[in-house]
């Protein structure tokens, strides 16, 4: 696929592939599917931010995607949830994948450093949580259940 995708010609990467989540069965899930041949390299949170240390924007986003599926002939229905954001240096608990790197925009702390209430009614999932919610509230489904 990748040949086809340049035009015939393999293409040679000269770098791994690095894959940022904050879910390590993710990646498991990544590998389970593409196997050994794409070499992977772990990044840790000091290592990631290292990486952006020549560059002067720090800008990032986290995104969250769902898509609802009404049936095998119809496109599928998508949610994005985005929250604006910065990367820093890690500042709170490393409970959660790359919350301590990751300073929403108009606020002084990152998602690690807020309260849970607070993240969740800021965060990426919330927004795409909201968009559901209400893309359900208005369609009015009926949904049939089997006794």
């Amino acid at each position: 696929m990748a040949a086809a995708a340049a035009g015939g010609r393999a293409m040679v990467l000269s770098h791994p592939v690095t894959f940022v989540t904050g879910n390590a069965k993710k990646l498991e899930e990544v590998r389970a599917i593409l196997g050994n041949s794409i070499p992977f390299r772990s990044l840790k949170l000091d290592r990631l931010n290292n990486l952006l240390m020549a560059y002067e924007d720090k800008s990032a986003y986290a995104l969250c995607v769902f898509s609802l599926a009404l049936g095998p002939n119809t496109d599928p229905i998508t949610f994005l949830g985005k929250t604006q954001g910065i990367i820093v240096p890690p500042r709170g608990p490393n409970d959660f994948g790359w919350d301590p790197i990751f300073q929403p925009d108009g606020y002084d702390k990152t998602y690690a450093e807020m309260a849970k209430e607070e993240k969740n009614t800021i965060s990426h999932r919330y927004r795409a949580l909201a968009q559901v919610k209400s893309h359900f509230a208005e369609a009015e489904y009926t949904f049939q259940i089997e006794p």
